[in-house]
């Protein structure tokens, strides 16, 4: 079993993968239209989509949580300090104040890994020090299996699976999104709400299958 676990009972890149299958299927109506607001193509749209899913959680394979048996404080600070590496390095994003310069469905992704369990967990708290050393390899493996449908995609695989295997450095993404959700346009904010309905969706459904089926009677907390 993988020494990096998304919760009871479910290996961290069973569960990725199983959220990015549920995304990619399920957002395909949201991939269209938001490819349409954002004047991308449908597949680029989607790639992100699912890109998001498999980084949501990216953030529990950190050695801090070694000893985490359920829980996983924070976890959002690290998967949206992975996704900002990736986007940076990239070009594609170079900072997640999410007011300042234009609108894009980049910044959404990142709004949606950030904010994923609905809930801003006192974001001075998340400091520059919250970066990702990961203690395993379930984030890499499991975009090692992801089939994008764009170079986009291929080029997020690409730097997530080098991104993974190192150590993520300290940033303030987490905080900087946070902190300027006051300031974003009503497109962004609803691009990352949009993005949010989907990811959680699968989220939970993903993880109360799999938990259910290992461990009867235990909920999915996700």
């Amino acid at each position: 079993m993988s020494s990096c676990q998304a919760g009871p009972g479910e290996p961290l890149g069973d569960h990725l993968l199983g959220v990015a299958d549920c995304v990619s299927k399920r957002g395909v109506p949201v991939a269209k239209k938001l490819a349409r607001v954002f004047k991308i193509g449908e597949g680029e749209a989607l790639d992100l989509i699912t890109f998001a899913a498999l980084a949501h959680d990216a953030g529990k394979a950190d050695v801090s949580y070694e000893k985490a048996i359920g829980r996983f404080p924070l976890h959002e600070v690290k998967s949206t300090a992975f996704v900002k590496r990736v986007f940076q390095e990239l070009r594609i994003i170079d900072n997640c104040d999410l007011g300042r310069g234009e609108d894009s469905l980049a910044k959404a992704v990142v709004a949606a890994v950030a904010l994923h369990h609905y809930v801003h967990k006192e974001p001075n708290k998340a400091t520059v020090a919250d970066g990702l050393t990961p203690r395993c390899l379930d984030v890499a493996e499991a975009f090692k299996r992801w089939r994008p449908r764009t170079s986009l995609g291929e080029a997020l695989k690409s730097k997530a699976l080098e991104i993974a295997a190192g150590n993520v450095g300290p940033n303030t993404c987490y905080r900087d999104v946070v902190n300027t959700l006051h300031s974003v346009s009503t497109r962004l904010r609803y691009a990352a709400m949009a993005i949010l309905g989907v990811l959680n969706r699968c989220d939970y459904e993903v993880a109360k299958a799999r938990r259910a089926a290992e461990h009867p009677g235990t909920p999915a907390d996700i």
